[in-house]
């Protein structure tokens, strides 16, 4: 798709995050393209193994750990709260996203390999998004929402995951209100759903291809 405001992030340099999963080889270069008509933030990985970081706030930051690096660097910031499209390509890779805003949406896509993928809340305050799309394709892959004990978490749309074909485990931990629908789908292997918390959707919920339920 066309970006003609588009313009490649080569600004500030935050500090590396923690890695996510310090035993697993890490690699390769993520590009991160801030489009300003849309204010869309597209971070797109090759075919090794990326770790992505991103934190929400004042600014957005991207950042690479483990021998992953952004823009060729160790990271980029932006003044802003665009919405978050990334795709990873295929490989073994982690994304971890913290303090997602309820004004940005969220699309993740990691592509075939055994991936990781995190909505986290490290603060006090409330977080959550605009709507939440997670598709991890064919792999053992992992997808964990875990935004603490506060209530004020929600999800302003649809939050939909997929995990395609492989042995995939998928956590909700703590309480989460979803405004939209609620949509999970396991698909070919042996999955499993831990709900650890408590979850209310506005709209209707359809989970599927999941064999264990926790």
């Amino acid at each position: 798709m066309p970006r003609p405001n588009s313009r490649s992030l080569m600004s500030d340099v935050v500090a590396m995050a923690e890695l996510l999963e310090p035993r697993r080889l890490f690699a390769g270069n993520v590009t991160v393209v801030w489009d300003t008509l849309s204010n869309t933030l597209f971070v797109t990985g090759d075919s090794k193994a990326n770790e992505i970081h991103i934190l929400s706030g004042e600014f957005t930051a991207v950042t690479g750990g483990s021998g992953t690096t952004i823009n060729g660097g160790a990271g980029v910031s932006i003044p802003d709260l665009p919405n978050l499209v990334i795709r990873t390509g295929n490989g073994n890779d982690a994304v971890e996203i913290n303090e997602p805003d309820p004004r940005q949406t969220v699309t993740v896509d990691t592509g075939n390999g055994n991936d990781s993928v995190t909505l986290r809340r490290s603060g006090s305050t409330f977080t959550g998004a605009r709507g939440v799309n997670i598709t991890t394709d064919n792999g053992n892959d992992s997808v964990l929402i875990d935004f603490g004990t506060i209530f004020d978490n929600f999800i302003g749309g649809d939050l939909k995951i997929d995990t395609g074909t492989g042995n995939d485990h998928i956590t909700i931990n703590e309480n989460l209100h979803v405004i939209g629908n609620l949509f999970i789908n396991g698909g070919k292997g042996r999955d499993v759903f831990n709900d650890d918390g408590l979850i209310s959707v506005n709209g209707t919920t359809n989970v599927s291809g999941i064999e264990t339920l926790i």
